[in-house]
């Protein structure tokens, strides 16, 4: 989708950040028994303990909503970056216009892959 005008530009980044607190929130709540299954994975070529599958040998809840609200942090850092990055290459129109829902997805999608 597009917006239509600078001012609801704006409000997509204030909702972007709002939206990146609350998954922050959401998945620091989450049960970490689902690491078992890519941290297994990843043992089998000799990264048992790299990020944040580091937490299932401390069996702490603390340690796994830590690393939760860190990568949500990162992701939402990283797509204000690529956004900052467009801004400044002289796309500041299609990075504030263009593509509303790709930066939301982009928190989720990054947040999986750090």
């Amino acid at each position: 989708g597009t917006v239509s005008s600078a001012a609801v530009a704006r409000c997509v980044l204030a909702w972007l950040q709002l939206f990146s607190l609350a998954f922050a929130v959401a998945v620091s709540r989450l049960p970490s028994e689902w690491l078992a299954v890519p941290c297994s994975r990843l043992e089998i070529v000799g990264l048992a303990g790299v990020g944040i599958c580091g937490c299932e040998a401390v069996l702490d809840e603390d340690c796994w909503s830590t690393q939760s609200v860190s990568r949500a942090a990162a992701a939402t850092t990283a797509v204000f970056l690529g956004l900052l990055v467009l801004t400044l290459s002289g796309c500041a129109v299609g990075a504030a216009r263009r593509h509303e829902v790709g930066k939301f997805m982009a928190v989720v999608l990054l947040w999986l892959l750090l």
